[in-house]
């Protein structure tokens, strides 16, 4: 028990006593605000409610202490406290109408899309116990929201386009009525107002959506949180900036291109965020865009200006891409995390073509002069672009492409990479290494693929 409460103690210390002011300060607003609906009005009562308040909020705590101490230490406590504190207000203020009608699944949703399923799950779950006792809602209330707002959660946690969280509040609004229906036929209520009453559920999940919908950008940009439509915004290819790529460095885009549809393949085999990897690849070279004809796929019918400086000069052209593209993707305020894959994509790699030919020159040069100033990967994510412009720009050196080169410069590529520690600070093992591997092969082949030889025709 002592041990366990030094665990307790250091954790406490590790977030912060702010955050357990802002707890506290938080359960007693929502005691205050049970005790003033529900007015106990003998002893019984009262202790009886403010254990049953006590409950739900100790489990809350309890499992983010356990499973979720990272949100503890970060901002994303107060995202949750005041994402619930929206849906009590919403609450207070539509039980008028109807205690039915009250969007309970906001926050289920809200929370899903902005941070993950089971954190939406657990903030559902203290939600409704303490929303329904808070102001003395039906009890069958508990376990239509949790039930149906749950099942909500697992639907949103699929969805990534705005235009379909509507359809999930449809979803959730629709299992809400059904499993009221249940309960008053199981039940043998009299209801004389029951159609209503389902119109009224099916509204609630209606209008937790639109709210979630209304108020997302808001979230978004208050606390900077990276969302899946964000990232489809950062990819589609009307954004200025792909455009501007495509543009000025058409030969880089289309490669982008490449190294996001060989991301994207692998993120969804090894469990990373599919649309990060896919966004980070598109934004990769984004600094080829100043100087795009010292890069090699953009020399279409025009001599290699490297051909005419030294080893030093154009090693210092080719390694100011990944600073120009910090800048400009600073400027253009793209998020974090795609900022930190640009700075991450060729981590620390050593340009072996500049490096050896300085040395066939008699230069005396120290290796890491001649290696990329960037940090190394440092999620999933970030080593997927890695790897993947790798071996994209591999690939498309062959001479010959067939089923066992693309093999063998695949293997190669990530072999290197390996030797040379550059994914030694990714949170990747041997085992997502070999499903990465595959993953490319069979993507690479699909996109080289032999094509049919067909016999000459009369015309």
């Amino acid at each position: 028990m002592g041990s366990r409460f030094k665990i307790i103690k250091q954790k406490t210390k590790d977030f912060g006593f702010e955050k357990v002011i802002i707890l506290m300060v938080f359960y007693i607003s929502l005691y205050l605000i049970a005790i003033a609906n529900q007015r106990p009005d003998n002893a019984e009562h009262f202790i009886g409610l403010s254990m049953y308040l006590l409950a739900p909020f100790l489990a809350f705590i309890l499992y983010l202490f356990n499973f979720k101490v990272q949100i503890l230490k970060s901002k994303n406590l107060y995202l949750i406290i005041l994402i619930m504190l929206l849906t009590i207000v919403l609450s207070e203020l539509i039980r008028g109408v109807s205690p039915y009608l009250i969007p309970q699944a906001t926050a289920a949703i809200l929370l899903t899309l902005l941070l993950d399923s089971q954190i939406a799950l657990i903030s559902n779950a203290f939600l409704i116990l303490i929303i329904t006792v808070m102001f003395d809602l039906d009890l069958a209330l508990i376990f239509i929201g949790i039930v149906a707002n749950s099942l909500g959660i697992l639907i949103v946690f699929r969805e990534k386009l705005r235009a379909k969280i509507l359809l999930d509040g449809i979803y959730i609004g629709l299992i809400s009525a059904v499993l009221y229906l249940s309960i008053y036929f199981i039940e043998a209520r009299y209801a004389s107002d029951l159609i209503l009453n389902l119109g009224y559920f099916f509204l609630s999940g209606v209008l937790a959506s639109v709210i979630a919908i209304g108020t997302m950008p808001l979230w978004e940009s208050i606390f900077k949180i990276l969302t899946p439509f964000k990232l489809l915004e950062l990819i589609n290819p009307d954004n200025k900036l792909l455009k501007e790529l495509s543009i000025e460095a058409p030969g880089t885009y289309h490669h982008s291109l490449l190294v996001g549809n060989l991301c994207e393949a692998a993120a969804e085999k090894i469990g990373a965020n599919r649309l990060l990897a896919k966004a980070g690849a598109y934004y990769h070279d984004i600094g080829k865009i100043k100087r795009p004809l010292y890069f090699k796929e953009n020399q279409f019918g025009i001599e290699n200006p490297h051909d005419k400086l030294e080893p030093i000069q154009s090693l210092e052209i080719i390694l100011s891409h990944s600073v120009d593209g910090l800048k400009i993707g600073k400027e253009n305020k793209l998020p974090i995390e795609v900022i930190d894959i640009i700075d991450q994509h060729h981590g620390k790699t050593l340009m072996s073509y500049f490096y050896y030919k300085a040395k066939e020159n008699n230069e005396m040069v120290p290796e890491r002069k001649f290696r990329y100033k960037g940090n190394k990967p440092q999620t999933k994510e970030a080593a997927l672009v890695m790897l993947a412009d790798s071996v994209e720009a591999a690939v498309r050196s062959l001479n010959e492409v067939n089923d066992a080169s693309i093999q063998k410069i695949v293997c190669n590529v990530i072999k290197s990479k390996l030797e040379d520690k550059q994914l030694d600070e990714a949170p990747i093992t041997n085992q997502v290494i070999r499903i990465i591997t595959e993953v490319f092969v069979s993507e690479i082949k699909g996109i080289y693929h032999n094509r049919i030889s067909y016999p000459k025709q009369q015309f």
